[in-house]
């Protein structure tokens, strides 16, 4: 009998961390296949979707430098090399000072990453910083499939978001000649094999686990694809990959 209730207990445990798989077809408004899409959990960095769409819609000239402490030596950047930062190299550093740049400041901002939400009818959504970092960033897949379709509405974030790498001069204190650092998009591997992905993002933390989405094209239909709590890098991208495959 106690075997029994190890055993069972065991089960309960591995269901209640297993990981979150949705794949939705855009182009005929139909579920491909999902496991555990609506569970409300940690999404990391994946919060970064919204923080580039609210300084999107902000109106706020992204040509505009503002403050910024963090890679490469620079003390600021503009926004749209600020929203490279953040949706390639996932930069928490420029996840805050793109919030605190914002009209009404830092909470002003987080407010309105929620008031988005609410607005895209993402019920199971809540955030309570720019970059993910925190517990209380959270979602499920099918609130994020649709934030994946938003988001594909704007040339920015597909232009950005799945860039395999680019440059940036860093900054020297000594003032020595700026040295041109590449920088490479956290989903790499995937972008680079997979030119059909159009929207990506990664997040990690301890808490959420590794996360993937991405929007892709594949055979003239559209897709998103939402992955979250996988136990490490190669196996949420060996679920990204087999994902991909099928379609």
């Amino acid at each position: 009998m106690k075997q029994l209730f190890l055993t069972l207990f065991l089960l309960l445990s591995l269901n209640v961390n297993a990981s979150t798989t949705y794949v939705y077809n855009v182009t005929k408004d139909e579920v491909v296949e999902e496991y555990a899409s609506e569970r409300i959990r940690p999404i990391a960095s994946v919060t970064k979707l919204m923080t580039a769409i609210v300084v999107i819609e902000s109106g706020a000239s992204l040509y505009e430098k503002v403050p910024y402490r963090g890679f490469a030596g620079r003390k600021e950047m503009t926004r749209e090399q600020l929203l490279k930062l953040l949706l390639v190299k996932s930069d928490n550093n420029a996840a805050e000072a793109l919030a605190k740049s914002y009209i009404g400041g830092r909470s002003a901002f987080i407010a309105n990453m929620n008031h988005k939400a609410n607005q895209l009818g993402m019920t199971n959504t809540s955030y309570e910083d720019p970059s993910g970092i925190g517990r209380n960033n959270l979602s499920n897949a099918k609130d994020l499939s649709v934030l994946l379709t938003y988001a594909y509405n704007y040339n920015t974030m597909r232009d950005l978001s799945a860039l395999e790498s680019f440059d940036i001069e860093s900054v020297s204190k000594k003032k020595r000649k700026p040295r041109v650092v590449k920088v490479n998009n956290t989903n790499f591997n995937l972008l680079k094999d997979y030119k059909e992905i159009v929207i990506s993002k990664t997040g990690f933390t301890s808490a959420a686990g590794k996360c993937l989405v991405m929007y892709l094209t594949k055979h003239g239909e559209k897709y998103t694809i939402v992955i979250l709590g996988e136990r490490n890098t190669k196996s949420v991208q060996k679920v990204g990959r087999n994902i991909i495959e099928r379609l």
